[in-house]
């Protein structure tokens, strides 16, 4: 590993940070949890931590996402927006599909097993209008925690609009652009929908005036990608002694306390400067630890599927989260509900990579086949 800079496979490991932290902030989240679970002592502080930090989670990913694209579009050149959008759309499809059929035949009319009573009955009155909502990202009525697809569609559309621009802007054009778009994103669209009255439409509150600031993340990452800045935090560790563990635990300490501090308050003006710092930090340590750098390397590798699934089983399954939850020790609980999530994450990989394959060996069969039928005649 050249430990100068920031590799492909340190991408597919905070990814995986990004999925367990994820993990741990629903898995704890205090009114979702199995009514029949006693929390005491350490635990309590637990829940805590996973609601205001594990949702750094969220702005991670946004990040990553932005980092990666900016990447994809200096390599090639171009990015092709609605074939990122599609693999998207197939991605979720796999694991939505399967999932909520499952729901509707084996979990309905189940009784109240947590705060949050919509979780226990989600799957009782599903309409097509709500499945194909859901479906196609303009609703998640059915499992709320995919919100962020809608959320990320849009900021890649917005991404193929100033792409280009990004690219060929100096440093002082970057700078005026990333700070218009911030200003636009976390003010200009709540003043515009308060002026017009948009923000009593449902569409324009959680779609836009909601979700798109979590867009600045995105933006972040492409910046990071385009100046190299998370090379350069490597670089600047590789060079300066001076940056110890104790500087380097310093400055996770007051990045997790703001970052901390900041969900309490519910605002998250901040995030773009905590979370690539907090990125650089994690991989630091974690290519210290090899062994635990692989492992996380892997998660990374089904993070998708991971996200997709899990709340599934710990929100809107009653036999799973019955299953999770009885350990009666939230580390052992964690532990199980990764595991579970991992497993199922690479048995829906293996099978549609097998469907996948059965299909380009049926393409590639008939044109043969058809030469075949010519020489015969």
């Amino acid at each position: 590993m050249n430990e100068k800079i920031f590799t492909k496979t340190d991408t597919k490991c905070i990814k995986g940070v990004a999925v367990l932290l994820m993990l741990w902030h629903h898995l704890f989240f205090d009114t979702r949890i199995y009514c029949y679970t006693e929390i005491s002592g350490i635990g309590k502080y637990n829940i805590i931590f996973a609601k205001l930090l594990g949702n750094i989670c969220v702005s991670i990913f946004m990040f990553m996402g932005g980092y990666g694209s900016f990447r994809q579009l200096q390599k090639s050149k171009k990015i092709n927006i609605l074939k990122k959008i599609k693999g998207l759309y197939v991605s979720y499809w796999r694991i939505f599909l399967p999932f909520v059929v499952i729901g509707i035949l084996f979990f309905q009319q189940q009784p109240n097993y947590c705060q949050d009573v919509f979780i226990c009955h989600v799957f009782d009155h599903i309409t097509w209008k709500t499945f194909l909502l859901n479906m196609l990202c303009l609703s998640s009525d059915i499992n709320r925690e995919h919100w962020f697809l809608s959320c990320y569609i849009i900021t890649l559309l917005l991404f193929g609009i100033y792409a280009k621009w990004l690219q060929e802007f100096s440093i002082r054009s970057t700078i005026i652009f990333f700070i218009a778009y911030y200003l636009f994103t976390f003010f200009g669209l709540f003043l515009l929908g308060q002026q017009f009255g948009w923000m009593n439409d449902g569409f324009y509150k959680k779609i836009l005036a909601t979700n798109s600031f979590w867009s600045v993340l995105f933006l972040t990452g492409c910046i990071c990608a385009k100046y190299d800045l998370l090379e350069k935090f490597m670089l600047f560790e590789k060079n300066n002694t001076h940056f110890t563990w104790y500087l380097q635990l310093l400055l996770m300490f007051l990045l997790v306390s703001l970052r901390m501090l900041c969900s309490y308050l519910f605002i998250y003006y901040l995030e773009f400067l905590i979370v690539p710092f907090f990125v650089f930090i994690v991989i630091l340590w974690l290519r210290k630890i090899k062994r635990l750098y692989s492992i996380v390397t892997k998660v990374g590798q089904y993070s998708t599927n991971m996200w997709l699934i899990h709340t599934f089983l710990c929100y809107y399954y009653i036999f799973t989260a019955k299953l999770i939850y009885s350990l009666r020790f939230q580390f052992l609980e964690y532990l199980l509900f990764c595991l579970i999530v991992y497993i199922l994450a690479i048995i829906i990989d293996k099978v549609w990579n097998y469907i996948v394959n059965i299909k380009k060996d049926v393409s590639n069969e008939q044109p043969n086949g058809s030469q075949n039928q010519n020489i015969v005649k």
